[in-house]
């Protein structure tokens, strides 16, 4: 990271300027504190390096306060005679930013799979205790690219329009701008790097034992999960229970539905192994993102309130995958086989050669937390159809 520092150091100044286009924030003056930037693979002076490039960049921004978090923990101390709490989910950002008077919070992550690096950041409202706006960017090659990377992605957060050079389109909150397949027909989707990873849980369920080794050739991944719209665009119909949400993952459907919606499309359902390995995303943890449940990044059990939500609502992984914990339930290619583990080969693993049910990962809205664990395994009867199933596609690099 020394030499990124090096690289950029002289060139802060020069950073693109913003000019105000059509803000998200309020139109007077707004106090916006910025958490570090937080990952569970990279080191943290990394961090604190695009934290600081993200600081130089807010304060750009004509008439607002910009105040870092060393601030934020001295003024908190001060107020409070309590040091800061340490946290990073929304709600306790907001009652920290909430007790000094601030009305935003910038917040971010950076991951790291294979040689792919994401930076993801969000603006909470404090009043509000929501999430206003997120922006994303990917590169690949070395995490001193990011750099070049941060002015956009301020200026997207914040609905802002660069004053030199044209920002990419802003996408949608389920379409982040991340690294898109760029083969015709894999829009949509992540490539995912050929790696390896360690399967399985030696602290989870019997079938999720042993944790071995497995190494995962390149592949693409839909970014979310299969909305009902496009179901129904490609098969005709909508088998979904919970109608009305043409943005919301189609349910109801069986192992036969789903693989025959991605052959229809020219995909096919991921392997376990795949799902396991894009779900990680390069971690060691019970989850992605950690090893505490945080409903930043899922719709479960406890604030779905028993129902799907619209795919890409929840914080991405550090792949740049929505809802691959949450939500609904999705299907993978392979049988399944409770002892599997034991005989399972190290590269691209395709499950048992037979069996009387598949494998389904992820958890859904109707899950508690140590379902949504990404070890976890679920096995299903391939004609069920349940409002907890649903499935996302896979498919090969041309």
């Amino acid at each position: 990271i020394s030499a990124m520092t090096l690289r950029y150091g002289p060139q802060l100044n020069a950073l693109m300027v913003v000019c105000i286009a059509a803000s998200l924030i309020a139109a007077e003056p707004a106090k916006i504190a910025v958490s570090d930037l937080k990952s569970a693979q990279l080191k943290h002076e990394d961090c604190m390096t695009l934290t600081n490039f993200m600081i130089t960049e807010l304060q750009k921004i004509p008439g607002n306060t910009i105040l870092a978090w060393d601030g934020v923990n001295k003024v908190f101390e001060y107020k409070s005679g309590k040091k800061t709490p340490a946290c990073d989910d929304d709600k306790c950002l907001a009652e920290i930013g909430r007790a000094i008077g601030m009305d935003f919070i910038v917040a971010g992550d950076i991951g790291q799979i294979g040689d792919r690096f994401v930076m993801n950041i969000r603006l909470i409202d404090i009043s509000k205790t929501e999430i206003k706006n997120r922006a994303s960017r990917m590169v690949t090659g070395n995490m001193g690219l990011l750099a070049d990377e941060v002015p956009g992605l301020v200026a997207e957060l914040f609905g802002i329009s660069p004053a030199a050079a044209p920002s990419p389109k802003k996408p949608s909150p389920a379409e982040p701008e991340t690294k898109v397949a760029p083969e015709s027909g894999r829009e949509g989707m992540v490539l995912i790097p050929t790696g390896t990873f360690m399967m399985g849980s030696n602290d989870g369920e019997s079938d999720e034992k042993p944790v071995h080794q497995v190494t995962v050739s390149g592949f693409y991944l839909d970014k979310t999960e299969v909305t009902q719209e496009q179901y129904e665009r490609v098969m005709g119909n909508n088998p979904s229970t919970f109608k009305g949400c043409p943005t919301c993952p189609v349910e109801m459907v069986s192992w036969n539905d789903a693989k025959a919606y991605c052959e229809k499309v020219g995909k096919r359902l991921p392997t376990e192994a795949e799902w396991e390995y894009a779900a990680r995303a390069g971690s060691t943890t019970k989850y992605s993102w950690g090893d505490s449940m945080n409903g930043d990044y899922a719709w479960y059990y406890d604030n779905s309130n028993s129902k799907t939500h619209p795919v890409g609502q929840k914080r991405p992984n550090a792949g740049g995958m929505y809802d691959m914990i949450g939500n609904v339930w999705e299907w993978c290619a392979d049988w399944y086989d409770e002892k599997y583990y034991l005989s399972s080969p190290v590269s691209n693993p395709q499950g048992p050669a037979t069996g009387s049910c598949r494998v389904l990962r992820g958890g859904s809205w109707y899950g508690s937390d140590v379902i949504m664990r990404s070890a976890n395994r679920l096995k299903g009867v391939p004609d069920n159809r349940l409002n907890r199933y649903g499935f996302r596609c896979a498919a090969q690099p041309r």
